[in-house]
């Protein structure tokens, strides 16, 4: 039990420590593609491509007349949220 408490103290120290400057510079020179986000092209092209699929499905089904009951709405709602959410994330490099 001791060990659990130990380590949750230690995780929590952890986390509140924010990297030092040198740790950020190493990262940077590690991997000079992902310095200006955490995510690399690849992955911004997946979020993009996500967010343009979920966009297109969503106008689709509005344009279609899909709005007829609760649930329909809400489908809508969670493929616009989606999408933006894609799309924002690939702008973003978050």
């Amino acid at each position: 039990m001791r060990f659990l408490f130990d380590f949750l103290r230690a995780l929590r120290a952890s986390a509140v420590q924010s990297p030092s400057p040198a740790s950020q510079q190493s990262l940077k020179t590690l991997n000079p593609q992902m310095a200006d986000g955490n995510l690399g092209p690849g992955e911004r092209r997946k979020r993009l491509a996500f967010g343009a699929v979920a966009l297109a499905g969503a106008v689709g089904l509005a344009v279609a007349g899909v709005t007829s009951t609760v649930v329909q709405r809400i489908l809508l709602f969670v493929l616009f949220w989606l999408a933006a959410l894609g799309l924002f994330q690939a702008k973003e490099k978050t």
